[in-house]
């Protein structure tokens, strides 16, 4: 077992332990059932106090990692036992919830519990959350629609609705699926959820048995693919051509050997990457799914939010059998506060999700999804995107500006057409969660490549996806300006300027 240290850090020596074999247990270095060295002997191999081993031991094994097994001593646990790993709750204060009445999801990490928690104050260089520009926020405007909806509909908005959707929003986003190319889009169709992710979760709920193989990008999305394998799926990343795209011969090989449930996409400005699949490429991966009847999820956030290059119609556009099941939200081009998105999908679909979204929460809000369909009716929302267009444009024209300047060092970048996202290779002996915990004492956050890899893969691992529409052009200069002088520090340490045997590969924080 290889753990290694880093005294200058202000991560504590124990979390730093723990933090290692958590990673080594998850990526397969350490196998269900392996045993762990003796506290005093690791203490002894890294130099440190039996205690600090100790308490790392003692909260893997809180959190269910690890367990202690008399006569054997401490004994890594098997994965299905770590959806026992519940860290304590309390209902009050003084009363702890007893963990045999809790059934927490079993997945190897929050993430975005991780991203929502990093820092965002002023005083913060934060390139990590995706989230709308403080000024691409009609504030004032939609507080103008809130006292006119309110005034006209009165306590009607305040009382259920049905669980498909406010039928004036439901008719809006059939109108707007049209846009998108979906010229059939029919409001029977339709079904508004509280955001994307919930989406997500009722096409989970849905589609998913225990053991379905489920097709996603690599790297994509990883709540996705948390909510997927939450629900039983067995995941498999498709081949991508190097370019951007799917390897389609490939892919098409996969289809007839394992018949996958459903296919996952971003195909326009994907996150992590910004990456756009052409039209070729789309019309291809449609060819195929109708070949083999596999459903495509087309997650698709971004697609109004383009600011160079040509609009390539949505998947949805192009589905002639009904095997697409669109999923849009209104987070990132209006507030992500709101939480009001939508599913359009042939009716028994969506039926079904309804029936599931009413054990969940009955409906989304109304009040929220008549403010949203006020807006856009009012002709308000195609005049804020345009505005969002040109200010998110300015804002990735600047970061690859600043972004040239490091050129030389080894950083590369390709401009996204559109979306939130630039995706950024720093030279691959540095690694980007390492470079995380050294940066968050900086004030500078971002999220690591190898947050967005399913299997770990090592390619990702100097990767990082950069936000490029949140901070001002003053916080990306200075921002990028810190990640470059620590990126470098580190750089000199591992080329020769380190002690012998000093190593950084940390796991995620």
């Amino acid at each position: 077992m290889n753990i290694s240290m880093n005294r200058e850090l202000s991560v504590p020596i124990y979390q730093q332990i723990k933090m290692q074999i958590q990673s080594q247990i998850w990526n397969g270095s350490l196998q269900a059932g392996s045993k762990l060295p003796p506290e005093r002997k690791l203490a002894e191999q890294l130099g440190v106090n039996r205690s600090t081993v100790l308490r790392a031991y003692q909260e893997l094994k809180a959190e269910g990692w690890v367990n202690a097994v008399v006569g054997r001593g401490t004994i890594v646990e098997e994965r299905s036992e770590w959806s026992k790993a519940l860290q304590r709750s309390r209902l009050h204060s003084a009363s702890v919830v007893p963990q045999a009445f809790l059934r927490n999801p079993p997945l190897e990490r929050d993430l975005i519990k991780e991203l929502l928690s990093m820092p965002a104050g002023p005083d913060h260089y934060s390139f990590a959350l995706g989230k709308p520009a403080a000024a691409c926020m009609p504030v004032e405007r939609l507080q103008s629609h809130l006292a006119g909806i309110t005034t006209e509909q009165g306590h009607r908005l305040f009382q259920h609705c049905p669980t498909h959707g406010y039928a004036p929003l439901r008719e809006t986003v059939s109108k707007w699926m049209q846009g998108r190319g979906a010229a059939d889009a029919a409001v029977e169709e339709v079904l508004i959820v509280s955001g994307a992710q919930q989406g997500l979760d009722l096409v989970a709920r849905v589609m998913i048995e225990q053991g379905d193989i489920v097709f996603v990008e690599e790297p994509t999305y990883f709540s996705a693919v948390q909510l997927f394998r939450l629900y039983g799926a067995r995941i498999m990343t498709m081949p991508s051509d190097g370019r951007g795209g799917l390897q389609l011969d490939f892919l098409e090989a996969m289809l007839m050997k394992h018949a996958p449930k459903f296919i996952y996409v971003q195909p326009t400005f994907q996150n992590p990457t910004g990456r756009v699949l052409s039209f070729q490429q789309r019309k291809g991966l449609m060819e195929l799914a109708e070949r083999y009847g596999t459903y495509i999820v087309e997650e698709d956030p971004y697609y109004e939010l383009r600011y160079s290059g040509e609009t390539i119609p949505a998947l949805k556009s192009m589905d002639a059998a009904g095997q697409v099941i669109y999923i849009g939200s209104y987070s990132k081009l209006l507030s992500p506060g709101l939480r009001v998105g939508w599913v359009y999908a042939p009716a028994e679909i969506t039926d079904a999700m309804a029936r599931w979204k009413q054990y969940m929460d009955l409906h989304s809000s109304p009040i929220n999804q008549a403010l949203i369909d006020s807006f856009i009716r009012s002709g308000d929302m195609e005049r804020h995107l345009a505005m969002c267009r040109q200010y998110y444009k300015r804002n990735r024209d600047d970061m690859a500006v600043f972004l040239q300047a490091y050129e030389r060092y080894g950083w590369s970048f390709r401009l996204p057409e559109g979306g939130f996202f630039l995706w950024l290779r720093l030279p691959e002996e540095l690694s980007a969660t390492v470079l995380l915990l050294r940066a968050m004492e900086k004030e500078v956050s971002f999220a690591p490549g190898a947050y967005f890899s399913f299997d770990g893969r090592q390619e990702y691992r100097s990767c990082i996806r950069l936000n490029f529409s949140w901070p001002l052009r003053s916080q990306m200069e200075e921002g990028l300006a810190r990640l470059h002088a620590l990126s470098s520090g580190m750089l000199e340490e591992q080329r020769g300027s380190a002690r012998p045997g000093r190593s950084y590969h940390l796991p995620f924080v």
